[in-house]
């Protein structure tokens, strides 16, 4: 029966040639020369083919025997493999078990971008150990999580803590030295070669050959046991290395979501791909169309910020997937680079170190009403109580001496109360909050200042509500700092039953446009229906003492307005920003109320202090007017009936932010009124969030869900 032709030439096509081969070859071109010289009809009895394929077989069994340690040991590796960084990403719940993925999206797509290679851990063949680039990622973290108030189990610290990859998880790779293959192997392997109806390359297929070899019925299915002992225990590593590599990574990638990422006010300010840039209203339209004709539309909205949000993180966290010793540079670019944050996060770092030794103590009911040059047995607590925060440093004597005077003035000044340097009532319960509450109001303002909308902006006006004062920064630092009145904190019912803050200066980020001299009051529907007509009604020259009047403008709309002049609520200068909300920042004849500690008493507009000055910082950034012409030009503007609208050519952004705990130029952390109660609730996750871990043992901490979790 005739050889197939098919399979020769498969095996001579693409073969390397081996010196058997070689010889076979030339003797048979020596006999065909020989018959032809010679005239001889003789045919030989031997097949060329079957030469060729037996010389072939045993170059094939000569490569196998030169590395076939080696070939074990790549066999063994490759079933090993699995269980890899890939396969629990597809299914962490599996393999993680109580462990929960943070950032399991983000994950795939930093792991495909390299490959899915171990970014942390070192594995070769058989033994693992820590890059030192993993010890600075977890020293990182460690320090994170002291310094910007992130919850140890959101960053998997008790975990990756526990991680040790040293000679326990070396497994002896040497388990198939000395294995050698012997005559009768060879002749086996030959044997068993020529009845398959597949060629061996001697060089790219040893590895698969090595696994056939050895299955079951193969000639050397005597390594088949030693093998799947080996493999067992390769696998062990391969799990484990895999789930360490995918913690430290679902680490890395969280605290840098935490840190940056997760706001989306960070997003302002890139040069975007096409595909990423947000469309015009009329590109948005096409786009529409031309998803009803199964074309993609560009993305919008949420969709949109969480695209752009991806692309960032690959941006800042793809290198180190590739390099993983670019992490700590890396991560030390991404906290808040605002003064006010990092005060806070020593701030943090000392209230901790505060409720670690025991907190403070409380002062007794008794000791309420003690001033200056009173003796009380109480006034040894009052006074540590004040050291222990850093406000005292003076005896420990039962005297209200000048000292503790002082210390209280300082105190009540950072706590917004009256300064009159005794203990009111009002004092002691402030003095009386636990270390651990003003700890976790640290961690809340924190979390706040992550979220804030200020971003990448470099020169800026921010209005912090509960510290009734704004301030304008530049590049870093603080060029004014002044005292603001700010929306009330009357309440009232909603229709559905919600009671509100009716007046509450609302947060929120626009750019200032314009500034407004001697400006009009246009009297807010609400405010004319509810406080200025009834008042008419009692008294009906109300209006004309008070200067208002009706006007209409060119659109036929009809509404109250108050005169300019010394008498308007608006002063002489107001700031606009035109936002949905109606609020600006202005003036105010009611000068009085900048000398109270707590001034909530506005609309829900922001009134200024000293405007005028505040102006003045505006014109000189655009360059206007200066000096005496300026001075002509005010004199101009409030001599003139009516109001002068300046457009000002540099528009600072006006970020208006809620933070109830600031870090004054000494050191004090100033403790604020949260007027609108808005940190009540995440300050009850927080509170409950502390307990657990403290009546928890530490290895339990994984087990508590972060109570910051639902803010993102």
């Amino acid at each position: 029966m005739e050889r197939e032709t098919t399979p020769k030439r498969a095996r001579w096509g693409g073969a390397v040639v081996g010196p058997r081969l070689i010889a076979a070859l030339a003797s048979i071109l020596l006999v065909a020369g020989a018959t032809s010289c010679s005239g001889s009809s003789q045919q030989q009895t031997v097949d060329p083919a079957e030469q060729a394929e037996r010389n072939h077989n045993e170059d094939v069994v000569d490569a196998l025997a030169n590395r076939l340690p080696e070939m074990l040991r790549q066999v063994a590796k490759h079933r090993a493999s699995q269980l890899t960084i890939d396969g629990i990403l597809a299914a962490p719940q599996a393999h993680l078990e109580e462990i929960e993925l943070r950032r399991h999206d983000y994950l795939r797509a930093l792991y495909a971008q390299n490959g899915h290679e171990p970014v942390w851990v070192d594995v070769d063949g058989t033994d693992a150990q820590l890059r030192p680039s993993a010890r600075q990622l977890l020293e990182v973290l460690r320090q994170g999580a002291e310094a910007h108030g992130l919850w140890r189990d959101e960053l998997h610290l008790d975990h990756l803590e526990m991680v040790d990859l040293g000679a326990g998880q070396r497994i002896d790779g040497r388990v198939f030295e000395g294995v050698q293959l012997d005559a009768v192997d060879r002749q086996a392997i030959v044997q068993w070669l020529g009845e398959q109806q597949k060629s061996y390359d001697p060089q790219e297929d040893l590895r698969e050959l090595t696994a056939e070899l050895i299955s079951t019925g193969g000639p050397l299915d005597r390594l088949g046991q030693p093998m799947e002992e080996q493999v067992t225990r390769l696998r062990d590593v391969s799990e484990t290395t895999s789930r360490i590599d995918v913690l430290f990574s679902d680490a890395l990638v969280h605290y840098a979501m935490r840190l940056r990422f997760d706001n989306k006010a960070w997003q302002r300010g890139h040069a975007w791909p096409e595909r990423l840039q947000k469309p015009s209203e009329e590109a948005q339209k096409k786009d529409e169309k031309e998803a009803e004709s199964d074309k993609e539309p560009k993305l919008t909205g949420e969709a949109l910020v969480e695209a752009r949000r991806k692309y960032l993180v690959m941006q800042s966290l793809g290198p180190v997937f590739k390099d993983s010793s670019q992490v700590a540079t890396t991560l030390a670019e991404l906290p808040p680079p605002f003064e006010p944050y990092r005060r806070l996060t020593r701030a943090f770092k000392r209230y901790a170190d505060i409720v670690e030794a025991g907190g403070w103590p409380l002062i007794p009911q008794e000791a309420e009403g003690l001033k200056r040059g009173a003796s009380s047995e109480h006034i040894p607590t009052v006074k540590e109580r004040l050291r222990i925060e850093g406000y005292y440093d003076g005896d420990d004597s039962k005297t209200f001496t000048n000292e503790l005077r002082r210390a209280l003035l300082t105190y009540q000044r950072t706590h917004q109360l009256w300064e009159n340097g005794w203990l009111t009532p009002q004092t002691m319960r402030s003095l009386n909050d636990t270390a651990t509450e003003r700890w976790n109001q640290i961690r809340l303002t924190l979390e706040r200042w992550r979220e804030s909308r200020v971003g990448p902006d470099t020169h800026y006006v921010h209005v912090n509500i509960p510290d009734f004062h704004a301030s304008v920064w530049r590049n870093g630092e603080r060029d004014m700092y002044f005292k603001i009145v700010v929306g009330s904190t009357s309440k009232e019912r909603t229709d559905d039953g919600e009671l509100i803050y009716k007046h509450a200066t609302p947060r929120f980020s626009d750019r200032l446009d314009y500034i407004v001299f001697n400006p009009y009051w246009n009297v807010p529907e609400s405010i004319r229906e509810k406080e200025l007509e009834p008042k008419f009604e009692e008294k009906p020259e109300y209006f004309e003492e008070k200067h208002y009047e009706y006007f209409t403008d060119r659109n036929g709309h009809r509404f109250l307005r108050q005169k300019p002049g010394p008498h308007n609520a608006l002063g002489k200068v107001k700031f606009l920003f035109p936002n949905r909300y109606n609020v600006y920042m202005h003036d105010t004849p009611d000068k009085h109320l900048f000398k109270h500690p707590f001034r909530a008493y506005s609309h829900g507009c922001v009134r200024i202090q000293d405007p005028m000055k505040f102006a003045h910082y505006l014109l000189d950034l655009d360059g206007r007017w200066k000096d005496e012409k300026r001075q002509e030009k005010l004199d101009e503007w409030y001599a003139k009936e009516g109001e002068t609208w300046v457009n000002l050519r540099h528009e600072l952004p006006v970020h208006i932010e809620y933070f109830v705990v600031r870090v004054d130029d000494n050191g004090h952390a100033n403790f604020l009124a949260d007027l609108y109660r808005l940190d009540r609730p995440r300050m009850k996750k927080i509170a409950a969030k502390v307990e657990a871990l403290q009546s928890e043992e530490p290895e339990g901490a994984e087990s508590v869900e972060s109570a910051e979790a639902s803010q993102h």
